[in-house]
């Protein structure tokens, strides 16, 4: 399952100070003013609620085939992985040349919560889903968590996994 906000397909990722500062990082973000060539448009799986769906379809008056995947019931961005995003494109902000986005005011809840991920599974680390910031992006650390990151997260991971279960498929229960 995609977890809540970008995944990487890589496992890792530093876990969270305490979130601090009164939310993300103010405009321009790191990734404009450092110039990044967004790793992480190419790297990430980006999982799709209904309603971004919507959203992006209203915008870019593109049919949702032309964007989005669906997996065993889980819809997911198209272009993600050695293609990088459907959306991602040269930008220049002043003197910033960057990768950015064509859809970012309207972009999935997914990579508006992004570098911050929810990531758990790994065999030799069971436990809990933990919001981590993301390996792959190269200024994760200059991202200040908002204090409701983990709530945010949850109730993304909640909303993606009710929409799953309406679209017929549920998980098989844990074993024994």
């Amino acid at each position: 399952m995609p977890n809540a906000a970008a995944t990487t397909k890589t496992n890792g990722g530093s876990r969270l100070p305490h979130a601090t500062g009164d939310g993300p990082a103010p405009e321009p973000y790191p990734c404009v003013t450092r110039g990044c060539h967004a790793p992480c448009c190419d790297a990430a799986e980006v999982p799709l609620l209904d309603a971004d769906v919507a959203r992006l379809v209203e915008a870019t008056g593109r049919p949702a085939e032309a964007f989005v995947d669906e997996a065993d019931g889980w819809l997911v961005l198209k272009g993600t992985g050695l293609d990088g995003c459907v959306f991602r494109a040269p930008r220049r902000l002043g003197p910033h040349r960057f990768m950015g986005c064509r859809v970012h005011d309207v972009r999935p809840q997914a990579c508006r919560h992004y570098p911050f991920v929810l990531h758990g599974g790994v065999p030799d680390q069971p436990g809990p889903l933990a919001v981590v910031r993301d390996p792959v992006c190269p200024h994760a650390d200059a991202f200040v968590a908002p204090p409701t990151v983990r709530d945010d997260l949850d109730a993304l991971e909640h909303k993606l996994q009710e929409e799953r279960a309406a679209r017929g498929v549920r998980e098989p229960p844990d074993a024994p």
